[in-house]
């Protein structure tokens, strides 16, 4: 990749939020636009980090991108949380925008550990 590449991924995560900070994965946009979630449900497919292709549901309303291979999806709500699904199946859901030290570690190495995090966020939030 060039300098330029580098600098535009490193300022759309900027953009998107997304921070580490004492260890811990942060979801915090404040330069996100509405413009950006989409208008329509669709499915989108990934490689996950077993290199294996994953197709994800999206409702309207959603923005979708991957961090370290882990698929992340905002959606709108009243209330915001952030709810991580683990490779087993099941989740954890909590009122603060934030992976915990060992969650976010799985993301970092690409453990496959975690299947996704899904954030919701307030509309006003957004810009």
């Amino acid at each position: 990749m060039t300098g330029q590449v580098k600098e535009d991924i490193l300022c759309r995560f900027g953009e998107l939020g997304i921070a580490a900070d004492d260890g811990k994965l942060h979801f915090h946009p404040v330069m996100l636009r509405r413009s950006e979630f989409s208008l329509a449900s669709r499915v989108v497919n990934i490689l996950s980090v077993a290199g294996d292709l994953q197709s994800l549901s999206l409702e309207a309303g959603a923005l979708f991108f991957t961090y370290c291979q882990t698929p992340v999806i905002y959606a709108l709500a009243e209330k915001e949380a952030l709810e991580i699904t683990y490779a087993d199946g099941h989740t954890q859901r909590s009122p603060v925008l934030m992976v915990n030290e060992a969650d976010s570690r799985k993301i970092w190495r690409r453990t496959g550990e975690i299947r996704q995090v899904k954030v919701w966020l307030s509309p006003d939030r957004l810009l």
